[in-house]
């Protein structure tokens, strides 16, 4: 994906004027996580059995189009796990033990994300964004949107 910059002159320099910058500037972007879902590993559970142990997994959604990232969506996914009988009420009592999921490394930095100076910052999915995409909704979706 290539994207191209043009810029006429307006007023040719005179009288000791300095000439424009570069008048078209190319941009080439490939990256190999275009197009892209990858799911990372799962932490372990938070308990060992009964009804409430969860485990997580962080998903990171990219779609490119045109000459950028279009779409760079990071979540963590929740779900049960060691749904079992307690064989103790030891068992049974066990408090929840902090899980916390290994980031997915998608390899795009940053500065890859768009051709602007600046940045931008994550920001929360929206309903128009989940139906555009074909995406199911999980708490804490989030995507990179650029600064106007």
């Amino acid at each position: 994906m290539n994207l191209k910059r043009t810029r006429p002159v307006s007023v040719a320099p005179s009288c000791g004027g300095v000439a424009c910058p570069a008048m078209e500037e190319l941009k080439i972007f490939h990256h190999p996580d275009c197009n892209s879902e990858k799911v990372g590993e799962s932490s372990d559970c938070s308990k060992t059995c009964g009804t409430d142990g969860y485990k997580k997994t962080n998903h990171e959604f990219i779609r490119c189009g045109g000459a950028a990232v279009r779409l760079h969506v990071k979540y963590t996914k929740i779900e049960s796990c060691n749904i079992k009988q307690c064989a103790t009420e030891e068992e049974k009592s066990q408090p929840h033990k902090d899980v916390t999921a290994p980031e997915v490394n998608s390899n795009i930095a940053a500065d890859e994300m768009q051709l602007v100076e600046s940045i931008g910052n994550w920001v929360p999915v929206t309903q128009d964004d989940l139906s555009e995409y074909d995406l199911q909704a999980e708490v804490g979706m989030q995507k990179f949107q650029r600064s106007l």
